[in-house]
């Protein structure tokens, strides 16, 4: 099983699609993975100035919602 503690801020996109294709690993799972990485480091990094942590679990549930009913996920053109 993927440790997503200490790898889920180092994965590539590309990496994430391929766990997410093979269903080691939710939508959800990674989103609240990077947002705990955000939440632990940005205070001494200051890197955002906006987060919509919300909005961004929310999505990855309607995306997990969507693959379990089957729909296939498509390239951004």
């Amino acid at each position: 099983p993927l440790d997503l503690r200490n790898s889920a801020a180092e994965l590539t996109a590309t990496a994430f699609l391929a766990l997410l294709a093979k269903r080691e690993i939710t939508a959800a799972e990674y989103v609240g993975a990077c947002i705990d990485r955000i939440t632990e480091l940005d205070p001494q990094l200051h890197a955002w100035q906006s987060l919509q942590l919300e909005d961004a679990l929310r999505g990855a549930r309607l995306l997990d919602a969507a693959l379990r009913r089957g729909e296939v996920l498509r390239r951004m053109s």
